[in-house]
């Protein structure tokens, strides 16, 4: 069965300061990729930074805003200056607002839209071209159970999310023939800080489960190369796992 090596392989992961990113971080680092995070707050990205590198791995940061596309361009420019290339894209940003549909706000939209959405395209749109030079890559989605169901009171987070499983099966089709993999998983309840802005009576099930088993099923997944038919099944268990 065919396998990856994250050995010195460049990984970008954005919304890597915390929750999912943080954990995908911290263990393909530990498996020995060269890991180059980014988000907003860089006090947060210092952290995650030197406890990867405290615990002998290589992470570097940028605080960026993936919904602005020249600072896209420059994560871009600074990845490429330092290792000359890029083996694996995460998009991991998101955001969401729980509010009722005829209650939200066309701000609510662009914020969830544009983070959702917008920065895996302009990230994916900007880190492509190198990977096709390379004749190889692979760039992975972050979906939710989200995108595969409707929700009450998260009616823009599931349109992010269906919106974002249908971009990454239209680039997979238009990438493959240059060595590039594409694919997403689609995680549900998961203990990060997603759900502070919640209402204090918003109920999760009993089953919610730490970041660190997400980032453990996208090793899992990666560990598969080639074997597309099992890449799915991994995307799929991880959203019967974690369902909604």
């Amino acid at each position: 069965m065919p396998k990856i090596d994250l050995n010195n392989k460049v990984v970008v992961i954005t919304g890597g300061s915390r929750g999912i990113g943080k954990a995908i971080a911290v263990l393909f680092a530990k498996k020995g990729a060269k890991v180059f995070i980014c988000a907003r707050n860089i006090e947060e990205l210092k952290k995650v930074s030197d406890l990867i590198q405290g615990s002998g791995g290589v992470c570097n940061y940028v605080a960026a805003d993936v919904t602005d596309e020249k600072q896209v361009e420059a994560i871009v420019k600074k990845v490429l200056e330092m290792y000359q290339r890029i083996d694996i894209l995460i998009n991991n940003a998101g955001v969401g607002v729980y509010k009722l549909f005829i209650d939200s706000k066309t701000n609510d939209w662009d914020y969830v839209i544009n983070t959702n959405l917008r920065a895996p395209f302009l990230c994916s749109k900007a880190f492509a071209p190198i990977m096709i030079k390379q004749k190889n890559g692979y760039i992975i989605n972050i979906a939710s159970g989200a995108g595969r169901v409707g929700i009450k009171n998260l009616s823009i987070y599931c349109a992010s999310k269906f919106g974002l499983i249908g971009l990454t099966k239209s680039i997979r089709k238009e990438l493959r023939d240059y060595g590039i993999d594409v694919f997403y998983i689609c995680p549900g309840y998961v203990k990060t800080h997603f759900f502070d802005n919640f209402p204090k009576d918003f109920q999760s099930p009993a089953k919610t489960e730490e970041p660190d088993k997400i980032a453990e099923a996208l090793f899992k997944t990666l560990l598969h190369d080639k074997k597309r038919k099992l890449k799915e099944y991994f995307s799929e268990m991880v959203c019967r796992l974690f369902k909604y």
